[in-house]
């Protein structure tokens, strides 16, 4: 007979074509960035978004118990119009600055938030050269079920 323990359940969430089990809200940071964005890149129409999301972990011993471990992660997904989704790690966050980054081709990515606006400037890079990213906030992240 396997043990097993759970510590925390995780919620289903859809946007578009992209499925996140998403964390508790209780355990999820308050950042600036979490939240969906409306972005240019390099004057071409983009999607951006960060959410919350269950990164929890499961072990099994030789002797057939079980573990899982809860936990959350922040993570990113960046899509030109009607492209695939591609993931984004965090890198730093620091106040009003972010660095990530685009694992379509690894390279780094940066934005400045401006909270007046609730907009975000920077760049991106593609073959070692920096191009324009300019995103709007364009509604908040949905709060997780309880």
């Amino acid at each position: 007979m396997k043990k097993i323990n759970v510590v925390m359940m995780a919620t289903v969430s859809l946007f578009a074509s992209l499925v996140v089990r998403q964390a508790s809200a209780s355990t999820c940071p308050r950042v600036w960035f979490m939240a969906d964005w409306s972005c240019t890149i390099d004057g071409r129409p983009s999607e951006m978004v960060w959410r919350c999301v269950d990164d929890s972990r499961r072990h099994c011993y030789p002797d057939g118990t079980c573990s899982v471990t809860s936990g959350v992660k922040l993570a990113g997904w960046f899509r030109e119009t009607n492209g695939n989704w591609v993931n984004l790690v965090l890198r730093t966050e620091a106040a009003n600055d972010l660095q990530f980054t685009y694992t379509g081709d690894a390279t780094p990515w940066y934005l400045r938030y401006e909270p007046r606006s609730l907009s975000a400037t920077g760049w991106t890079t593609w073959q070692g050269r920096r191009y324009p990213l300019t995103c709007v906030r364009s509604v908040p992240a949905p709060a997780p079920a309880p």
